[in-house]
């Protein structure tokens, strides 16, 4: 376990450092993207520049040429929306606009073009700007005074300021094609490290990783095979035990039955009369034969169970019939400890083990009985179920089992503290065979019970055992009807 601990550690830590690494890159490629796209604004806002300048001199041009005061209006008008465009554009290509997406580029060359004396593209900038405002508010009347502001601009402009525009969009192009050359770079250095990380993984992570889980399997495959022998040898054994058994029960019977014969027949009188002192012991012999003879069918019952060999011999049998017969058996227990005995429910025929089923129920109705008050009423009912299962309860007034005694009741040779203070015979093995009985069924057995209030026991069968149960929509009839129908 600690080395898959390890190993996982070691996977988790090398996918981490390979996601950190790939979204940096990604960060960092998205962001040098996006100072792409704002370069290209700043270079598309330089041409900007270039056509204003032009549009500037142009309109400066055509208020001394105009001949009505109507057009040299529209002139100015012209003229003043191309100073305030090419104004509010040049501060940004400076300064920078973040509201624009464009970046404060200021390389060197920029720096010294805008603001080197002997550029001093800034400075002319400024008077093209002021001549230009002289110009726009001339009125029509005094259009003549502004001929030399109107040259001064139209000289200025296209000869001076547009070649500087144009350098500046030049280095501007320049530092867009570095930024370009530094993401591929990056491109390459982010894919050489991204081979590096997996190589690293597969020479540190994955090949470590493979060995060892290349052992585990090694270890697997001993560890199956070794239980695959165990497994053998423990069907080995069981089926030395179950042969055992039944030989042992052989061996045991045959004496056992002379000697309950025998003092049966001694107990009649068939050899002549006993006294009371003879009779005693006699009963206590025959008893405790009895009892050996089932102690010995529930062990090859049990051992028939755990070797998966308990066969069925399948009929059709009345669950309803087979409690009214267990009554009978089992009234003379019944008046002894003076518990009422009764049976309802439908006349529900299943296709099952008759000598089985009956042995369930016997089992059951008997347990009731012994744990019952004075009294007390013992209750058998059948019923059916919607999904077609066919059920039995045994319900008994009796002392009832705490959830732990009712975990301890279901397994082998589990006998609660209640049988012992109420000083029961008993093996523990009567209630594991009965659910070993049903699971051959393909049924279940289960236990309701609380302290003081009884305990009611549910044994349901599978729908396909059902042979007259109400066939409910969208179920399919079961094996048992079929064979009914047939």
């Amino acid at each position: 376990m600690d080395s898959v601990r390890s190993l996982r550690r070691q996977y988790i830590a090398a996918l981490m450092t390979t996601g950190v690494v790939v979204c940096a890159c990604f960060f960092y490629l998205a962001n040098a993207i996006q100072q792409q796209e704002n370069t290209s604004r700043a270079i598309e806002l330089a041409g900007t520049q270039l056509g204003l300048v032009h549009r500037i001199a142009f309109f400066a041009q055509s208020t001394q040429l105009e001949e009505t005061e109507e057009h040299y209006t529209t002139a100015l008008q012209q003229l003043r929306a191309s100073l305030n465009a090419f104004e509010k554009n040049q501060d940004a290509l400076v300064n920078g606009d973040p509201t624009r997406d464009i970046p404060k580029i200021q390389t060197g060359w920029i720096i010294t073009i805008y603001f080197d004396a002997s550029y001093g593209l800034q400075q002319d900038i400024d008077l093209l700007v002021a001549r230009g405002r002289k110009i726009a508010n001339t009125q029509y009347s005094m259009r003549k005074e502004a001929a030399p502001d109107v040259v001064y601009v139209s000289t200025l402009g296209p000869y001076t300021i547009a070649p500087l525009i144009a350098e500046v969009q030049s280095e501007l192009n320049r530092y867009h094609q570095d930024e370009i050359r530094r993401i591929h770079l990056f491109e390459l250095l982010a894919a050489g490290l991204t081979i590096l990380l997996l190589l690293g993984e597969a020479l540190f992570v994955f090949k470590p990783f493979e060995k060892r889980l290349k052992k585990m399997l090694e270890d697997l495959n001993t560890t199956e095979t070794a239980l695959r022998h165990k497994a053998i040898a423990a069907e080995a054994a069981i089926r030395s035990k179950t042969n055992f058994l039944q030989n042992l029960s052989h061996e045991l019977r045959t004496p056992l039955n002379a000697i309950n014969g025998f003092s049966d027949a001694l107990i009649q009188g068939i050899y002549g009369p006993l006294s009371s002192r003879q009779a005693e012991p006699l009963k206590n012999i025959n008893h405790s034969g009895e009892y050996l003879v089932t102690l010995v069918g529930e062990l090859l019952d049990l051992s028939a169970a755990e070797a998966g060999s308990m066969a069925l011999e399948e009929e059709e049998v009345c669950l309803k019939r087979i409690g009214e017969e267990t009554i009978s058996r089992l009234s003379t227990l019944a008046d002894k400890h003076n518990v009422s005995l009764s049976v309802g429910g439908p006349d529900m025929v299943v296709l099952a083990d008759l000598k089985r089923i009956r042995q369930v129920m016997i089992n059951l109705v008997n347990n009731a009985i012994k744990f019952s008050y004075e009294g007390g009423v013992v209750r058998i009912s059948t019923y059916n179920l919607p999904d077609g299962r066919a059920g039995v309860v045994v319900k008994g007034d009796g002392i009832g089992m705490s959830p732990d005694e009712v975990r301890m009741a279901r397994q082998r040779f589990g006998r609660t503290g209640e049988a012992y203070v109420k000083n029961q015979e008993g093996t523990g093995l009567g209630l594991s065979i009965c659910i070993e009985i049903m699971s051959a069924h393909g049924g279940e057995l289960n236990i309701k019970s609380a302290k003081g209030k009884g305990t009611t026991v549910e044994v349901l069968l599978p729908q396909e055992r059902s042979v007259n149960a109400p066939q409910i929509p969208g179920h399919t009839p079961s094996l048992a009807q079929v064979r009914a129908a047939e």
